[in-house]
């Protein structure tokens, strides 16, 4: 069975191309940005807060890679090309800090301007772990998206039926321009 980590990235594939723009929302370790990177797309922004993490891997990609020591909510001031995909791992960076984690507000945020930068059927998909303080960031993110229109973005749940806390991925697929 595949991780929601591999679900996520399966359906991030068919957006993906030479030209293509992406964005890793939440940097950690950089696994994201070496998958996006191992399919040769043509750019990739990369984001995380704890800057540590950005120097520990800068040298490591070639100028195609955009490492930005930032919220993923600021993503609207570094990304100005409409995105093809992103993706997003909430919570803490494994090995890392566990009190470092991503926070509600600025999750929903950042969604919110993945969204408006995302192109035409473009995908973005958002790994999450209901974990102690992730439960909130779930609800917060499900709160934001549930009354968004189908016919603006579609958005499919995918999560394990007889594990009630473990990670789930939710995917979009914007249809129309984002307000």
């Amino acid at each position: 069975m595949k991780t929601m980590v591999e679900i996520a990235h399966s359906f991030l594939s068919p957006a993906l191309h030479r030209q293509a723009v992406c964005v890793d929302a939440t940097f950690g370790q950089g696994k994201d940005t070496d998958w996006f990177v191992k399919r040769k797309v043509g750019k990739v922004y990369a984001f995380d807060i704890q800057e540590h993490l950005i120097e520990r891997r800068k040298n490591d990609f070639q100028s195609h890679v955009r490492l930005i020591a930032d919220s993923h909510a600021s993503m609207g001031r570094y990304v100005k090309e409409d995105v093809d995909a992103m993706i997003f791992n909430f919570g803490f960076c494994p090995h890392e800090d566990p009190s470092v984690t991503t926070m509600p507000s600025e999750s929903v945020k950042a969604i919110g301007a993945g969204l408006k930068r995302l192109r035409i059927k473009g995908r973005m998909a958002l790994v999450i772990y209901p974990h102690q303080f992730g439960k909130q960031e779930s609800e917060a993110i499900e709160a934001f998206l549930k009354p968004v229109d189908p016919h603006i973005v579609s958005i499919q749940k995918v999560c394990g039926l007889n594990i009630h806390t473990g990670p789930y991925a939710i995917l979009l697929e914007k249809r129309k321009e984002w307000k």
